[in-house]
């Protein structure tokens, strides 16, 4: 095999080309990075040792954040969500940060200027959207609520989320229904985002999960997976 810069070029009979470096990788595994899709390394990525060595020493080289719950956006309603009171001063003092029109991409930002060592991207937890606009509060949001909900899903495909992930086992998000969630992904759709769940029930009611994710995704006009 061979590499020029980046890309890999050539594989096969090779022993008789020229290189500047040869590494004998006899016993040894060769293959591209692999992708976390479900990754939860916010803390080290965003403020502590973004070198993630778990990570890098079993070849992960790129983690896909934002499956249920992001930090951004934020406001007073998101605290309870996240338990800001709970956190270490320059985490919270951080979250402090993913406030306004444009938190998600704030939050993007901040990731992008803590060192780290591998790729990171996110999509936008539909926990988050619903924290944001109603708390902890369960029932179903009112059509103000519901259009609050569809503004921070724009602006946060506007500003580079992967789509919208939702879990649906798990209080707060537990609260949202089908509707709801359709209303998420039409938002959505124009930016050609995907819809992920962990879906309401892995057990006796497994099959109408699945339902309830693939008609969500249908009439939003969105792919699932």
């Amino acid at each position: 095999m061979a590499t020029a810069s980046r890309p890999i070029t050539p594989r096969g009979g090779l022993h008789d080309a020229s290189a500047r470096q040869r590494v004998d990788a006899r016993g040894h595994i060769v293959s591209p990075g692999f992708i976390d899709i479900q990754a939860h390394s916010w803390e080290e990525l965003l403020w502590r040792d973004g070198r993630v060595l778990s990570k890098v020493t079993q070849g992960v080289t790129s983690e896909i954040l934002g499956e249920a719950t992001t930090p951004a956006p934020s406001n007073e309603k998101m605290d309870s969500v996240v338990d800001i009171g709970s956190m270490e001063p320059p985490r919270a003092a951080l979250q402090r940060g993913f406030r306004g029109e444009h938190a998600f991409g704030a939050w993007l930002d901040a990731l992008g200027r803590h060192p780290k060592s591998v790729n990171v991207g996110s999509y936008l937890g539909a926990t988050t959207v619903r924290g944001y606009v109603m708390g902890q509060a369960p029932g179903a949001p009112n059509a103000d609520q519901l259009d609050s909900m569809r503004a921070v899903v724009r602006n946060a495909m506007r500003d580079g989320a992967f789509g919208i992930s939702s879990a649906l086992i798990y209080p707060p998000g537990s609260y949202a229904g089908t509707l709801e969630l359709i209303e998420m992904a039409k938002a959505m759709a124009p930016y050609h985002g995907g819809y992920i769940t962990h879906m309401r029930s892995e057990d006796d009611s497994l099959f109408e999960a699945m339902d309830e994710a693939f008609r969500i995704a249908k009439e939003g006009g969105v792919r699932t997976s």
